[in-house]
């Protein structure tokens, strides 16, 4: 049940690269190249040959056009595999059971990200390891929620929970440790089904 009272459903994540923005297929030809529709080109061609085959040759062949075209918008392999990263993960802001406040109580909101996160592994299987290994931007970032903007909204919505400073950040290290294992996709339970806190704050070590 959500805050206004209807039945949750469990929501599939879309899979990142079968649409693109106004609909167009991600592999249009060159006159529609840009940076998105790249990287979306990208996750689609992890998600069906596997990392391993992945070439700026052969994403180059997907979207029609000499790999030389690519390095318009990216600046080489590396560059691409950081765009990987980071277009999957945004897709938590496309998750409508993914909330960016603690609307009902911190715990439920974490547990809302964390099945936000095991839908986009199970979503992108060849691109989630991607996700837990690569170096992350700065060293306080941690996988997989590895954007600086998810890091900001998670500190900022503990504390305002009340959590002090030290213990949002304790607790952001712990999520991300135990969302960035390897069994955590297949460990948390599918669907929806999250256990509202209600309208209390919970408490917890570390709160005011």
């Amino acid at each position: 049940m959500d805050t206004n009272g209807r039945e949750e459903q469990s929501p599939r994540a879309p899979r990142v690269g079968a649409v693109v923005a106004g609909g167009a297929d991600a592999a249009a030809p060159r006159g529609g190249l840009d940076r998105r529709r790249i990287l979306l080109a990208a996750v689609e061609f992890i998600d069906e040959e596997g990392l391993r085959a992945l070439t700026m040759r052969a994403l180059g062949a997907r979207l029609g056009v000499e790999a030389m075209a690519l390095y318009h918008y990216i600046p080489g392999k590396e560059s691409l595999l950081d765009g990987v990263v980071e277009t999957v993960i945004d897709a938590l802001y496309g998750d409508p059971d993914v909330h960016m406040m603690a609307y009902a109580s911190w715990p439920d909101y974490l547990q809302r990200l964390a099945h936000g996160v095991r839908r986009i592994a199970l979503a992108h299987p060849q691109v989630f390891p991607l996700i837990a290994t690569r170096p992350p931007a700065a060293p306080w970032v941690q996988p997989p929620l590895r954007s600086l903007r998810w890091m900001e909204n998670f500190l900022k919505t503990l504390i305002e929970c009340g959590f002090d400073d030290a213990a949002a950040v304790a607790a952001y290290r712990a999520f991300s440790s135990f969302l960035a294992r390897p069994s955590a996709a297949g460990g948390l339970r599918a669907g929806g089904g999250h256990r509202s806190g209600g309208g209390e704050r919970s408490r917890h070590p570390g709160g005011r």
